[in-house]
């Protein structure tokens, strides 16, 4: 399935893309649906996918809400994650692979600057 790149460019780390880069970038994404309670990165593993919450939510172990972009540090730094599963109405993602994430950042240097990378839940 394509992403459409609008849907994208409404997420607030996306928004003042151009449009060639919403497209890359949505070209390489998938969209993905976690049930309430789901996990969606499980704790202690290296996330291999970055999400981005486009309806719903995630919780973290401590019952807090994650952001709408999730876990981007432990994706891009291979870091152990704390774990997250869908909140109470489920939660649907987009997703982008670490590859792809890798490949975008130097293709175009200010999505690494739109990434929380230092901001963890």
């Amino acid at each position: 399935m394509s992403i459409d790149p609008a849907l994208l460019l409404a997420q607030p780390a996306f928004a003042g893309l151009e449009p060639h880069e919403a497209e890359a970038i949505a070209g390489v994404m998938s969209a993905r649906h976690f049930e309430p309670g789901q996990t969606v990165i499980a704790a202690g593993s290296a996330p291999s996918l970055l999400h981005i919450a486009i309806g719903g939510y995630a919780v973290g172990p401590d019952g807090q809400r994650w952001p709408g972009m999730f876990d981007a540090a432990a994706v891009l730094l291979g870091q152990p994650s704390q774990g997250c599963v869908a909140g109470e109405e489920g939660l649907n993602t987009l997703t982008l692979a670490r590859p792809y994430l890798f490949t975008l950042t130097r293709e175009f240097p200010s999505l690494l600057r739109r990434l929380p990378v230092l901001a963890r839940p």
